[in-house]
């Protein structure tokens, strides 16, 4: 064994080795991977290998289109198979909102360049002849679909890998992990040490126990799941053509040719884990007992769906360890407060999503991927996801295959009450109906008494809808408070935060008492983050950002080697209101005792609010008149308590914030626009507008040019009877040429609004494009933001 390389890649599954594969491919050819007993010898030996086409959002079809594409073009550019089956998929409704689902889906599909037709149902018996005629609505056809051989595929990536100079040790095991203190790397394993620059955990199943090694939890799980394989029958062996993956979601199950045979897998009925208390080393190439019985339910309506499979004998079951992690996508990135230190874990389908580890490879290499990866950064779940959370949380995604799994905005049940602020039965108390940002419970809304409190999921306008509508008039009208609790909150006190913050920066820095937005650059001048800072003092600064990114943040700040800097993470330990309305002043200064009207915006103030000390932030982000109420959490619930006896202050929740901060124009960084987005598009150019003389990365901001623009639309067709919410494809003349990022209902204005990313030569003020809702086409037109320059944080 070599005892130096630049990577080491842990595991030899299909991720390990499409991760050595693309690190080849990028040039890096001093690499290694370990794998402790032989490639593909944990969950990738049993796997199907299906690669179907259909995701619930164009982020994840794009990656779907390009694992299966990369697949392709192993067996056309190589001698070896890969086991390529291009029969195609069929997808089946049989519900209204089933067909919706797939017309959401069209437009994505466009977009990346993926053959989508929907389908009735006589086409689908063409396609599927062994399916009876049921109930069913309609179809979704993806021609350009189908499986791999898992192992030939893993062999061949691992082979091209190894031509361009990569080594594979197998029949080692890693055994411990040190971090040297020049920052290499110290691989103990069975074969002897090796000293490298980058460690990645690509062990699926047993991703958990290197990192263990580390002393870190990593929220992977396994759990049991299984398919069987029929005995060859003449039906099969008699078609002119291979059948189709022909999926039910409803069900759900999935049945596809095997040979002459059919394989039929239905999700069992309850989620079973194995190896909560550590995956077992000597577990190789092994299988769990075959238990069909949790899969009846599932079983007994394929055979009612497909009559055939009721004669046929069963030839194997195959029942094994697949891992999942709590919102069922992938790990990938760097680790949390480590160095050099990747993770490729828990792709729950790891076929359809290979691809996702060329941008892995990518981030290692040119230290940052060509694309936002924030929907699988390892980075996005927090110390509150322990095993139980995890647990919690996959059993309920287990029942999300189906509807209503890919709503708008649909909320999980599992894992819920996990972070709750002061306010969490108080509000409840009140009619709130919850919904979950980073494991925080959140208002979403406010039900009156005697109405239902409870979401009911729709692709359309639902039951919440007339009721936010309460929460925007008053707040437009009167005042009204939210908990913005959850926000992430990072305090800096020393000599050199300044100049920390200073190389991050494009934007000048706040002065002292007041903030700033400011968009932080990575070292090839792309954004990397945008926060809200405020200046307390000299050498004082707090941060704030969506509670999702604390960790990305404290990790940029630590990437600086910084003397005399004093760093507190202050989520946990302090809340924040958020006041707004034409009578919010008023009310301020009824409670303080202080003329508050004079205070200029984006300036603050530091006051005391039922005994209680309190910095006001004065802010014109979702309202003209808005404040943040900053304080400690043990005041939270007087402080609210002091505002909410106020006749004219109401609660009002999520929904009714996103409205206001749509019909404002304040795009929202992670989802508006992320680092793949100019910093001179048209609803950003204020990043730079005060450009900060000390980034190293200004100048290559400012020359930016991309062939996307952030855009603000506004439909002057006031009937939709749907919004736009984020994902929706931008046509003009039939052609793709961007897509909604973030969009919805303006109440005040009486119309609907959306962010979107648009072809430069379409972005222009004025003009006209469609957007493609379900399956119709509204125009919409580019138009200034109301409130151009400003970014929100929640």
């Amino acid at each position: 064994m070599e005892t130096h390389a630049r990577v080491v890649v842990i595991g030899g599954g299909i991720c390990g080795c499409s991760l050595l594969f693309h690190l080849t491919q990028l040039g890096w050819k001093d690499v290694i991977l370990i794998e402790r007993d032989e490639l593909t010898s944990g969950s990738t030996w049993h796997a199907a290998g299906l690669n179907h086409l259909y995701a619930e959002s164009p982020f994840l079809t794009r990656i779907a289109k390009e694992s299966f594409d990369l697949y392709k073009s192993l067996e056309e550019a190589t001698d070896a198979s890969v086991g390529l089956h291009m029969c195609g998929g069929v997808r089946l409704a049989n519900t209204k909102d089933g067909v919706k689902e797939f017309q959401r889906y069209l437009g994505p599909a466009l977009a990346n360049g993926v053959d989508a037709e929907i389908v009735d149902p006589h086409r689908v018996r063409e396609l599927f002849p062994f399916l009876n005629k049921g109930d069913y609505l309609a179809g979704l056809h993806t021609p350009g679909e189908g499986y791999v051989d898992p192992s030939m595929t893993t062999n061949t990536l691992a082979n091209n890998a190894r031509r361009e100079g990569a080594s594979v040790y197998r029949q080692t095991s890693v055994t411990k992990l040190e971090q040297l203190a020049g920052g290499e790397w110290k691989i103990t394993t069975t074969g002897g040490v090796v000293i490298a620059e980058f460690v990645v955990n690509c062990a699926g199943a047993w991703g958990a126990e290197i990192s263990k090694l580390l002393g870190e939890y990593l929220p992977v799980l396994t759990q049991e799941h299984q398919y069987l394989v029929t005995e060859s029958t003449n039906l099969v062996a008699g078609l002119e053509f291979e059948l189709p993956v022909l999926r039910d979601p409803s069900v759900p199950f999935y049945c596809r040719q095997e040979g002459q045979s059919l394989m039929l897998s239905g999700f069992e009925d309850e989620v079973k884990f194995n190896w909560l208390d550590g995956a077992p080393s000597n577990f190789s190439m092994s299988l769990y007992p075959a238990d069909l019985d949790r899969s009846a339910s599932c079983l007994e309506k394929s055979f009612t769906m497909i009559p055939a499979l009721r004669d046929l004998g069963i030839k194997a079951v195959v029942n094994g360890p697949i891992p999942a992690t709590p919102d069922m996508q992938g790990l990938i990135g760097p680790a949390h407060g480590l160095k050099n230190y990747y993770v490729c874990c828990g792709i729950h389908g790891a076929f359809v999503q290979g691809y996702l580890t060329r941008y892995l490879a990518e981030w290692i290499v040119y230290g940052e991927p060509s694309i936002d990866l924030a929907t699988v950064d390892v980075r996005r779940f927090g110390g509150y996801a322990t095993q139980k959370f995890a647990v919690s949380k996959v059993s309920a995604a287990h029942t999300m295959f189906s509807l209503p799994a890919n709503y708008p905005n649909v909320e999980s049940e599992g894992g819920r009450r996990t972070r709750v602020g002061p306010l969490y039965e108080t509000l409840g108390r009140k009619g709130a109906v919850f919904g979950v940002i980073d494991g925080w419970e959140v208002a979403n809304w406010f039900a009156p008494k005697g109405v239902d409190r409870q979401d009911i999921w729709s692709f359309e306008r639902t039951n919440w809808f007339e009721y936010v509508a309460m929460e925007v008039r008053w707040a437009r009208e009167n005042a009204a408070l939210m908990d913005l609790t959850p926000v992430s909150k990072h305090s800096l006190v020393g000599p050199s935060v300044e100049s920390l913050l200073s190389q991050l920066s494009a934007t000048e820095l706040p002065r002292i008492g007041e903030r700033r937005v400011c968009a932080f650059l990575s070292e090839k001048g792309r954004l990397e983050l945008v926060v809200k800072i405020d200046r307390l003092s000299a050498d004082h600064y707090c941060l704030y950002a969506t509670s999702d990114l604390e960790r990305r943040v404290t990790d940029c700040l630590n990437r600086r080697s910084v003397k005399n800097l004093k760093m507190n993470i202050m989520t946990d330990d302090q809340s924040l209101l958020l006041l707004v309305g034409p009578l919010a002043t008023q009310i301020l200064e009824s409670c303080t005792g202080l003329d508050l009207e004079g205070v200029p915006p984006l300036t603050f103030v530091k006051v005391s609010i039922a005994g209680s000390p309190v910095r006001l932030v004065r802010v014109n982000d979702i309202d003209a008149c808005a404040w943040e109420l900053h304080h400690i959490k043990k005041y939270q619930i007087a402080i609210y308590s002091n505002l909410i006896k106020e006749h004219m202050v109401s609660d009002f929740g999520m929904r009714a914030y996103e409205s206001m901060r749509l019909e404002r124009g304040i795009a929202k960084f992670g989802i508006d626009f992320t680092l793949e987005t100019s910093l001179a598009s048209n609803a950003l150019s204020h990043l730079v507008g005060l450009q900060n003389p000390g980034s190293q990365c200004t100048r290559a901001v400012v020359g930016d040019s991309s062939d996307y623009k952030l855009v603000y639309l506004t439909f002057d067709d006031h009937t939709i009877p749907i919004d736009p919410s984020g994902g929706e494809i931008i046509e003009v003349q039939g052609q793709s040429v961007g897509m909604v990022t973030s969009g919805g209902y303006a109440y005040g204005a009486t119309k609907t609004v959306a962010f979107a990313h648009i072809q430069s030569h379409h972005s222009e003020l004025g003009s006209q494009v469609q957007v493609r809702l379900l399956d119709r086409h509204f125009c919409a037109r580019v138009t200034n933001a109301p409130l151009q320059g400003q970014t929100g944080v929640m």
